[in-house]
């Protein structure tokens, strides 16, 4: 009876919190100028359901979760349509602890969903968005004692390549057969050895928040303990360097603490493997979204993305100076004293994208038409954004991005939120064009009008 009691519970909560989030996403879609279609809808209601299980299963409150955080990841699950249901599945979810507190602050711990597209997902985004694409054949895994003859080239021509299975073997190979409208095919592929790009950035950013035993909290480091530990960083990723070689690196004693278990852990490791190929061949087609929102959402969660945006995060820009002879303290203070010069007179509002990145807050960015910049604009002058617009020339028509400094997310999703509902009202609007095509019409007629009138007059 109470077990009854407790699934009746567990359901009437489920039902409450997914269509009061449905209810949400479709306003929220709307008013960025997306149709909320029933598709979106089915993946909004999968998500729950699978967050809301994970959650129950943790032994959380439901409400100890962060609102906007999920308010944040939903909105993606519906703009990119990825199904959490799917089989296999697209999407997937986990649960973090993150600090909110700002830098020099009491730690404040609150959970936190975070949100992963599968290689599956991958797929599905391809097969719908993939420019000029018109089939996504499923992938192949070339073994170690396969038969596989890569693509040939005859001059402009290209032989298909020959894959024979033997079933024996780890999986050295990920290859893609992908249709194109035109009815050619092409076969993408990624080698097992490629991996160790995304091993590496996966290193580094495990690092940001290591201090290796010098001091309890990073934020709270002093100069002396800094430069340690930027040392003991730059040493381990010089072991990487210098080992070189995929499956050494994931073997290697030395290295394990900052590498996920996911990748040395048998019963995980082959499998990790492969969606790290799968997802490096899908990432780099080239995509057309319906609309700016899908762009945005993608954009600002591909983890690739992020990855390199930590990188730019971590540079530091160079001060010269010259002199003589100067002690440490006086250049330390000479840096500090630059650095705060260099703060204070970082640029506001529209700027070149090498200004954006000399600030080192990490870029984050968003695919526009050439005809809405002009808007956008105006949105983020009114939210006091810093923002570059680069001009992508590689494709035709060429693409306009809009970069943004990656701290500033929030208040460029409210100016981007505004910026598609004033598209969206203006889609509702007569057109100018229109409107003066019908008051030259109507001139044009008049004098016949007239001439009628008078006619009738004389009768």
């Amino acid at each position: 009876m109470a077990e009854n009691t407790q699934v009746a519970t567990f359901n009437t909560q489920l039902s409450y919190y997914t269509n009061r989030y449905v209810d949400l996403m479709e306003r929220d879609l709307t008013s960025r100028g997306m149709e909320f279609d029933s598709y979106s809808k089915d993946c909004v209601v999968a998500a729950m359901g699978s967050i809301f299980q994970m959650v129950h299963e943790s032994g959380v409150s439901f409400e100890a979760i962060n609102g906007s955080n999920l308010k944040f990841i939903l909105s993606k699950v519906a703009a990119l349509k990825l199904n959490a249901n799917a089989q296999p599945r697209e999407c997937y979810f986990q649960i973090r602890n993150v600090n909110v507190a700002g830098k020099g602050k009491p730690a404040q711990w609150e959970k936190k969903i975070e949100f992963a597209i599968e290689g599956d997902g991958n797929d599905s985004l391809v097969s719908r968005y993939g420019v000029n694409v018109e089939k996504v054949f499923p992938y192949w895994k070339v073994r170690e004692g396969d038969k596989y003859i890569p693509p040939r080239h005859k001059g402009v021509e290209i032989t298909p390549p020959e894959w024979e299975e033997s079933g024996i073997g780890k999986v050295v190979r990920v290859v893609y057969p992908i249709q194109y409208k035109d009815g050619h095919i092409e076969y993408h592929s990624c080698e097992r050895a490629d991996v160790l790009k995304n091993l590496a950035a996966h290193i580094k950013n495990n690092l940001q928040n290591e201090t290796f035993g010098i001091c309890a909290d990073r934020y709270k480091a002093t100069d002396a303990q800094k430069t340690q530990i930027e040392a003991k960083k730059k040493e381990v990723m010089k072991k990487v360097s210098e080992i070189g070689e995929l499956e050494a690196i994931i073997d290697c004693e030395e290295l394990r603490p900052y590498i996920s278990p996911s990748y040395y852990e048998t019963q995980s490791k082959e499998s990790m493997l492969i969606r790290k190929m799968r997802n490096n061949i899908m990432k780099s087609i080239p995509k057309k979204w319906d609309n700016p929102v899908q762009a945005y959402e993608y954009n600002m969660m591909d983890a690739t993305y992020r990855e390199v945006q930590e990188e730019i995060e971590q540079k530091s820009f160079n001060i010269m100076i010259s002199t003589t002879k100067l002690s440490a303290r006086t250049v330390l203070r000479a840096v500090k004293a630059a650095f705060r010069l260099y703060q204070s007179k970082a640029s506001q509002g529209k700027q070149s994208v090498r200004t954006l990145l000399r600030q080192n807050r990490g870029v984050s960015s968003v695919e526009i038409s050439k005809t809405g910049i002009r808007g956008l604009e105006r949105y983020a002058k009114k939210y006091g954004i810093d923002y570059a617009i680069r001009k992508d020339s590689s494709e035709v028509p060429p693409r306009y991005l809009v970069f943004f400094k990656a701290p500033d997310a929030e208040a460029f999703h409210s100016a981007f939120k505004e910026y598609s509902a004033s598209l969206l009202n203006k889609d509702k609007r007569p057109s100018v064009l229109a409107k003066l095509h019908e008051l030259v019409q109507a001139a044009a007629e008049l004098p016949g009008k007239v001439r009628h009138k008078e006619q009738e007059r004389g009768l």
